[in-house]
């Protein structure tokens, strides 16, 4: 270690690992939260995107809209 940072001799040097969950899903609510990283990879290659990129929101938008009378209170 002390030929690549040699000036960190004689120190202790603590490393923290932040672990984030990988969910596949194609729920519109789980792909929506904020500051969510989300991969294509329908795509080729597989792209990062937007939540309002994705295909299958386009199809949630187009079932809600032809059926929008019934989601109405």
């Amino acid at each position: 270690m002390q030929q690549f940072f040699p000036s960190l001799e004689n120190r202790h040097v603590y490393l923290y690992r932040i672990v984030y969950p990988m969910i596949a899903t194609h729920s519109p609510l789980l792909l929506a939260i904020p500051s969510a990283r989300i991969y294509d990879l329908d795509a080729r290659p597989s792209t990062e995107r937007e939540w309002y990129e994705l295909d299958n929101k386009k199809a949630y938008y187009r079932l809600f809209k032809q059926f929008e009378d019934r989601f109405e209170f």
